[in-house]
């Protein structure tokens, strides 16, 4: 029997996700793909080539993510094993490092008994059990978990101070997700020197190690990877990206099932409004905070952050895992000041994010299809409430400016 709560189902949701989680069966998203390039880098044969424009597996990680397991296969830690161990442990660190988050930014911190700091810790912990795209990451074996738990670790610096720290975890995110490089271009114009410095280090020293043992090649060969992404993106509903939006509204191809070895064919209107898209949200994440003149730089960093995930063209569900420690902070922030109206609007578009309605899926091949893209538009008022209230009067002298 199958049970159904306004349209969310168990299956395939949260309450699935989180079972998986709890007895220990993840599944081996990750790891499927990357043992593909890890066999193909062996082998010594062109990795991109070789896997993904063969259609052997979408292996669309950078290199370096490689490194991985290049440190672990020789203690015999697979890739398997090894992402499901990441998954396992990332996951409660992540909802514990949310509970800190919270404490940080609230400005009732002083006046909290440690009694209260317990149960506010518990409560986030349990929020965070039900926010679906970090449940589900973690279910999957994906090694957004880890990277999620990186994401919340950078904030948690940023908010103590610890700029360099911070650049150093999103740093090690770009092993694997290049595409917060562009976090770089956002600290040069902030001029946040020690965050830029420390994220630059740890991104051109994985970038050289990754040279020097896998060769030039396949790093050059990855760019042609980014644009044949971009050229192309997903179709598959839980791409909740203006790219998965767009392919989804001109039916370019099958929606309801996930192809392991193929993308969609190129589609000019796609790609077009992808970019377009794209460089409409980066510019707007840039320019913004500083015509605006925010006075909280943790919010600034978030908004960009957040925005970089929006503005890919391929944003699966468990990618806006990173809105939970974002989420987080500004309903710390915000509870006790500021537009009602507009908290609300932050409240509910977060409580959307946390949830997963697989009956919307139904409405893909209809002229409804805009509704599965759920994920999608409450990001996007989410980032819209955050940049309401971001100018709203701020009397907090415990957060970080």
């Amino acid at each position: 029997m199958t049970l159904t709560l306004w349209g969310v189902h168990p299956q395939g949701s949260e309450v699935h996700a989180l079972g998986h989680i709890v007895l220990g069966r993840l599944n081996n998203d990750s790891s499927t793909c990357m043992d593909f390039g890890w066999e193909a880098l062996r082998a010594g044969k062109a990795v991109y080539e070789t896997v993904l424009f063969q259609h052997v597996a979408k292996f669309q990680y950078p290199m370096s993510s490689l490194l991985l397991y290049k440190v672990t296969v020789p203690f015999g830690l697979y890739g398997e094993l090894t992402l499901k161990i990441l998954s396992l442990l990332s996951f409660p660190a992540t909802l514990l490092l949310c509970g800190e988050i919270f404490l940080l930014a609230t400005p009732l911190k002083k006046s909290l008994s440690p009694s209260e700091k317990v149960l506010i810790r518990v409560w986030i912990a349990a929020v965070g059990l039900l926010f679906y795209p970090v449940t589900q990451a973690s279910a999957l074996g994906q090694i957004q978990a880890f990277l999620i738990f990186l994401w919340a670790l950078a904030l948690y610096f940023w908010m103590r101070g610890g700029e360099r720290l911070s650049g150093a975890c999103i740093g090690l995110v770009c092993v694997f997700k290049p595409q917060l490089g562009v976090f770089l271009l956002w600290a040069a114009l902030r001029r946040r020197w020690p965050f830029f410095i420390t994220m630059l280090g740890v991104v051109a020293i994985t970038q050289v190690v990754t040279i020097l043992l896998f060769g030039w090649h396949n790093e050059i060969e990855y760019l042609a990877v980014i644009s044949y992404l971009s050229h192309h993106g997903e179709v598959y509903y839980p791409n909740q990206s203006v790219n998965g939006l767009l392919q989804r509204l001109l039916h370019t191809g099958d929606s309801l099932t996930f192809d392991a070895v193929n993308f969609p064919p190129y589609n000019r209107i796609v790609y077009l409004g992808t970019v377009l898209s794209s460089a409409l949200l980066m510019a707007l994440a840039l320019l913004l905070p500083m015509v605006r003149r925010w006075r909280d730089s943790t919010l600034d960093f978030l908004f960009f952050g957040l925005i970089v995930t929006v503005a890919s063209p391929i944003a699966w569900e468990h990618h806006y895992g990173y809105f939970f420690p974002a989420g987080i902070y500004c309903i710390a922030v915000f509870l006790y000041r500021g537009s009602r109206a507009l908290l609300l609007g932050l409240e509910a578009s977060f409580f959307l994010l946390a949830l997963s309605i697989p009956s919307l899926s139904s409405l893909a091949n209809t002229r409804w299809s805009v509704l599965v893209s759920y994920e999608l538009f409450a990001g996007l008022v989410f980032l819209g409430t955050l940049a309401f209230l971001a100018n709203e009067p701020k009397e907090l002298d415990s957060v970080r400016r």
